[in-house]
């Protein structure tokens, strides 16, 4: 729309008219640039490239939504995944030994066996950046607000990353923020789209090189070579890890530091995945614009209808590939990115904020989409990334006070309801371990007989109100009749009453 708009202004101006009268089209020299002849061959001329520009854009984002859908099948993986890692430490704990050996070839088998080697590898590697890599164990320590120097950090780190850290949310966190910055067309791609189309345009006019028979071959190789790029440093990287012998208390101290703490600095201070993903979007919009400008190039297909058809098939057949592939590739290659040794600085940030916050973040991420919990969450990483770049960071709690996330109304009432359903859980139990100690009780007096004989007598039937006079008094537990019916439990019993928490 707001190409439209200049184009107006433009024609409306007298701007075409402009260029019309001063650039000459008449010259019959065959190696000479043609321009439109009048101000409606201008106006035509670029509304055809605007509309050029647009049928790009378009194949653009079908290829950028192969990627969402991708993205989107891997993240609901990697959270069932969770909960099976949840169900199968349940069943290690409660389980016999001959259950665990009669059930851990069923239990411990593709997908999830790689998530639970995926996860010890991070765990571990975290664990040993104490001795690895100082400078990140000090930002992490920073964040979480402990002592770096104190010894026994690396226990406590270790046990809230056990009980509070989430895999699936720290990958899904991860890939989001990759996909979200491949969805938007970005200022600088668009420079190195004018950049490159300025090039093209002085080799056509002074070298006479077409851009359909040189650019194109360009940005298929380059495509293919990133992609190339990313298959080969995702099946590099799992076989790193697939050879990964977890330790669960990290490096033995006293080990020298490993080698990618000094090899790997460039990944640990840039977001290395998200230049990867910048110049593949320069090359896949390029290669989209080509394929828009073959596909409504009006002249050729009246003058070479088969070579056209030729070209336009074999586009259909190289974006069907890549329509194949990227679900998958680019997901795989922002996860693994997000590994040790590859963390930055954002990373480290969505890690801190999942440790720190635990599950919570996870039921909100995912339990509900309304809230927009998911993208609070990345926003608020995002900020404190550029609080620490900008050196305005300040660590949470050291001033007494909560940060806004862990404030927030979403969490606060989350753990009021749950402290609620606790409370009245424990009232509940209190109830029934009464009711047991009443039952181990002696034999009734016989001063208590009479009452009970009155109980039995025919003339007294309202039974209802004689347990209300003897009955002791009961805890609420919490719960409330909502469609009526008698009862005989907080929970239930006789009766056909519906309740509710």
């Amino acid at each position: 729309g707001f190409l439209a708009f200049c184009v107006f202004t433009f024609n409306v101006t007298g701007g075409f008219a402009f260029l019309a009268s001063h650039f000459d089209s008449t010259s019959d020299d065959d190696a000479a640039m043609h321009f439109p002849v009048t101000d409606a061959d201008w106006l035509h001329m670029v509304e055809i490239v605007h509309i050029k520009l647009f049928v790009g854009m378009v194949v653009y984002f079908v290829m950028v939504s192969r990627i969402i859908s991708g993205s989107v099948r891997m993240i609901r993986k990697w959270e069932r995944l969770r909960l099976r890692r949840i169900k199968h430490q349940h069943i290690v704990k409660t389980s016999s030994q001959n259950t665990l050996r009669s059930m851990s070839t069923t239990i411990l088998e593709g997908d999830l066996a790689k998530y639970i080697h995926w996860r010890a590898y991070f765990v571990s590697r975290v664990l040993s950046w104490p001795v690895d890599s100082p400078s990140t164990f000090e930002l992490m320590c920073q964040d979480l607000a402990l002592d770096a120097v104190d010894p026994e950090t690396k226990e406590r780190v270790a046990a809230m990353v056990e009980e509070r850290f989430s895999f699936s949310a720290y990958l899904a966190l991860n890939v989001e923020r990759g996909v979200r910055d491949s969805i938007e067309v970005h200022k600088l791609t668009w420079l190195a789209m004018l950049c490159l189309f300025g090039i093209f345009a002085v080799l056509c006019r002074f070298a006479h090189v077409n851009m359909m028979t040189s650019g194109t071959p360009v940005c298929i190789v380059l495509v293919v070579g990133i992609l190339g790029m990313m298959q080969w440093f995702a099946w590099h990287k799992q076989r790193r890890i697939s050879s990964f012998d977890p330790q669960p208390l990290g490096p033995p101290e006293g080990r020298r530091p490993s080698s990618y703490s000094c090899s790997h600095v460039v990944h640990q201070q840039y977001a290395t995945e998200l230049i990867a993903l910048r110049l593949f979007q320069v090359v896949l919009f390029l290669l989209c614009y080509v394929f828009s400008r073959t596909v409504l190039n009006f002249n050729d297909w009246r003058h070479h209808f088969i070579t056209e058809l030729m070209l336009c098939s074999l586009f259909a057949l190289l974006f069907a590939t890549l329509a194949h592939f990227l679900p998958r590739q680019v997901p795989m290659f922002l996860a693994l990115m997000a590994l040790p040794p590859f963390v930055d600085t954002l990373n480290l940030t969505v890690f801190c904020d999942i440790v720190r916050h635990g599950p919570e973040v996870l039921e909100l991420a995912h339990g509900a989409p309304k809230d927009s919990s998911f993208e609070r969450t990345s926003r608020n990483a995002l900020a404190r990334f550029r609080d620490r770049r900008d050196g305005t960071f300040s660590p949470p709690f050291l001033d007494g006070s909560e940060s806004s996330s862990e404030g927030s109304d979403d969490i606060a009432a989350i753990r009021g309801l749950i402290a609620q359903l606790e409370l009245r859980l424990r009232n509940v139990e209190d109830g029934a371990r009464t009711d047991n100690a009443a039952a181990s009780l002696p034999s009734v007096p016989p001063q208590l007989e009479e009452g009970r004989s009155e109980l039995r007598s025919p003339q007294r039937t309202d039974h209802a109100a004689a347990s209300s006079r003897l009955a002791p008094p009961q805890q609420d537990s919490g719960f409330r009749e909502v469609d009526g019916g008698a009862t005989s439990g907080p929970l239930g019993g006789k009766g056909s009453g519906k309740f509710s928490l």
